[in-house]
């Protein structure tokens, strides 16, 4: 039995048995529907559409047919009729336009066609179904319920709290229609806001670069950070299976004052710390990349508007004024530090 009805919409009838029917023998959860753009259109104008709980859409469309719309038409015509369902884009030729953010602006979530029938890609949007439920769950149930679903530990639950958007701040709502009652908001402020500010959690080069770590050696020191009263502390939440492990920033603190404590370090800066705790080698010690000097306090950006990704110190970076809030300031790379 199916769980779930995804909905493929594609100009191109091949792609039926060379594509959609794989992802469908991929994830036994699945059951895809393929339909070309003239009949979809037909079918959601008759209220006819299926009972859909992902729509992937082909950014082309227009190549093959009488249908004269890009992916982004269709989109549109699916949100007004299904405004609650998650909307994918896919694309075999024009990824480099569909990753643009007019298109990011109207889907979920944008990929190569390649990886929808790859057993990971399956398991991704199986996984991304299961979250949408989980989400939907809670719907009228309070913020305490909405913010369950981000499963925080109970040192970051304050932190968690104040930072998830004021539109949210009663739980989802009742009413999908109203602002607070978009799952679809929700989910989009966890994958690329939560996620991705640095603030309750922390990406790979943000942990590595707070415990004083080159990024490249901060695997080999999980384990025993791992084994400590806190234990795993990567987040587990909803959409915590998108690229990339985040780590909870409050439980960190917490594991490098455990073993501090464990082993009777001098108390100072976790950057200066957590290197002696592990025993870190001089060539395992993170380095500035302005000025090469060992323990960069934080992470900074080459320039506006691109993600911070480069460990340097306070002094040899400057705070931008694009990050508020509750989350770790945005800052730019001091060229004149050099």
């Amino acid at each position: 039995m199916n769980d779930y009805t995804v909905w493929w919409i594609d100009d191109r009838d091949n792609r039926e048995e060379n594509f959609a029917n794989v992802l469908e023998e991929q994830a036994d959860p699945l059951c895809v529907e393929f339909t070309n753009p003239e009949d979809a259109t037909e079918d959601l104008q008759s209220d006819n559409e299926p009972d859909a709980d992902l729509v992937l859409i082909d950014w082309v469309l227009h190549q093959n047919g009488d249908y004269t719309g890009k992916g982004l038409t269709m989109a549109g015509t699916v949100r007004e009729n299904l405004p609650q369902v998650p909307i994918y884009a896919f694309s075999g030729e024009a990824i480099e336009e569909l990753q643009q953010p007019v298109s990011k602006s109207h889907f979920q979530w944008t990929c190569e066609v390649k990886d929808l029938v790859s057993q990971d890609g399956a398991t991704k949007l199986v996984n991304d179904l299961s979250d949408y439920d989980a989400i939907e769950s809670v719907r009228g149930e309070g913020f305490e319920s909405l913010v369950e679903t981000l499963k925080p530990p109970e040192t970051a639950i304050e932190e968690v709290e104040a930072v998830v958007p004021r539109e949210f701040n009663s739980g989802l709502k009742k009413d999908s229609t109203v602002k607070g009652g978009n799952k679809l908001a929700f989910m989009e402020w966890v994958c690329h806001r939560f996620r991705e500010t640095p603030g309750p959690l922390w990406n790979k080069t943000w942990t590595a670069t707070k415990v004083g770590l080159e990024v490249n050696v901060f695997d080999d020191y999980l384990e025993e950070l791992y084994d400590t009263s806190y234990g795993e502390f990567t987040y587990d939440g909803v959409f915590s299976h998108w690229s990339g492990e985040h780590w909870w920033s409050s439980e960190l603190i917490g594991v490098v004052v455990e073993l501090n404590q464990e082993r009777n370090e001098p108390v100072g800066e976790i950057c200066r710390t957590t290197p002696k705790i592990l025993d870190v080698p001089e060539d395992g010690i993170a380095e500035c990349r302005v000025c090469d000097d060992k323990y960069p306090e934080t992470v900074a950006a080459q320039t506006e508007g691109k993600d911070a990704r480069f460990p340097v110190h306070l002094i040899c970076s400057n705070v931008h004024h694009s990050r508020e809030g509750k989350f770790e300031d945005y800052r730019l790379v001091d060229e004149g530090s050099k």
